[in-house]
């Protein structure tokens, strides 16, 4: 039926009415899909909808019900597989509602991610990421695979742990320290975390096909392990939150406090850890190429990488209070040590050296601070 009618049977208009909610959230994924922003704005609106709206009946199964609301929803022969408690894949075949094309690849992949993203939260019985394939030619076929979020992974935690201490102590990163870095004054760090924004440690460099979530986990295990290895303490054993953001924020904070007392470069100490996150990123995502933003890639061989973030970021200033003119001045502990963090981790992800250089606060109205490295 391409015209609505009041003559047509119950059905056909409850087919028709989700064939135009189906194609408004097409229209809408085509144009959130080739702007970082905006796509994360519509997985994490029309998710937290849909999530919302979906209540499962206590009676029947979930993963029964959420294979219906696919079908409902237009997708054939929804199959949900389990290979864990805490991860799963889901098989749809071909829908029947939306544009299926090549061109519309990419918006179909953010679509069904937030749609899966969504369902997977019923599946799993909690916050899931969802990472999505497309095969277009072969019907098209749908495959999404469902992880886990909201509770440490023990088999990921294993397979950075061996690692970590012994090459502490073996391996130290040197880098080239500038004269106001190593004559900086030890300062206390804020432990405010109102405006701290962690998903700055990612956006800016490294791809958006790795899910934020999954990196956040792998992040908190890996900040968590230095913490028990350079300092015999891990926060987040008597302090843990089921939002691993927040776990993050406090140990970022813990480990530049440390280094502030200690009266040690932020910079040196984000280097190490970033780069065995480096190390964990490769072995938790073996499939995605390439790791790093495609700029980055692009541009590595003019010799310097200027990357913006979002003011204040890393920082809990007042307003009038300002970071201070230069590396390891005060105030900027912590956005020291996470420019630390992209400097080991894209000199390991890389066939390059970046050292950060330099910085440009943000103006008075200016929403982003500049960030400066030498690429060698």
């Amino acid at each position: 039926m391409s015209t609505w009618t009041r003559d047509g049977s119950e059905k056909a208009q409850s087919s028709q009415t989700i064939r135009i909610l189906m194609k408004t959230l097409q229209y809408l994924a085509e144009d959130a899909a080739n702007d970082e922003a905006k796509s994360r704005s519509y997985i994490s609106t029309a998710s937290a909808v849909i999530k919302g709206l979906f209540k499962p009946s206590p009676k029947l199964s979930n993963n029964e019900q959420v294979s219906v609301l696919f079908n409902s929803m237009g997708w054939k022969n929804a199959q949900i597989k389990f290979s864990s408690g805490s991860e799963a894949q889901i098989i749809l075949g071909s829908n029947r509602h939306l544009d299926q094309d090549q061109n519309s690849e990419k918006a179909l992949k953010l679509l069904v991610n937030t749609i899966s993203k969504a369902l997977g939260f019923h599946i799993l019985a909690r916050e899931v990421d969802a990472v999505v394939s497309i095969d277009i030619l072969s019907g098209p076929i749908y495959t999404i695979d469902l992880k886990a979020i909201t509770s440490t992974i023990q088999t990921e935690v294993d397979e950075i742990r061996p690692a970590v201490a012994p090459a502490i102590r073996k391996q130290p990163i040197q880098r080239r320290e500038s004269a106001s870095a190593q004559t900086a004054k030890p300062v206390a760090v804020a432990t405010s975390s109102r405006s701290i924004d962690t998903s700055q440690i990612f956006l800016p460099v490294l791809t958006s096909k790795m899910p934020i979530g999954r990196l956040h986990l792998l992040l908190q295990d890996v900040l968590a392990e230095f913490s028990q290895s350079w300092y015999g303490e891990n926060p987040l054993s008597s302090n843990e939150s089921p939002d691993e953001r927040e776990n993050v924020i406090t140990l970022m904070q813990f480990l530049t406090q440390k280094a502030v007392e200690n009266d040690t470069s932020s910079v040196d100490a984000g280097t190490r850890l970033g780069a065995f996150f480096a190390h964990a990123i490769k072995q938790t995502f073996p499939n995605v190429e390439p790791v790093l933003a495609q700029e980055l890639i692009d541009g590595a061989s003019v010799g310097s990488m200027i990357r913006d973030i979002k003011a204040r970021a890393f920082c809990t200033l007042n307003p009038g209070e300002k970071c201070g003119p230069n590396i390891g001045d005060a105030n900027r502990a912590m956005c020291d040590f996470a420019m630390g963090v992209w400097q080991g981790c894209l000199s390991e992800l890389s066939d390059n050296s970046y050292v950060f250089s330099g910085f440009y606060a943000a103006g008075k109205r200016d929403p982003y601070c500049l960030m400066e490295f030498n690429v060698e």
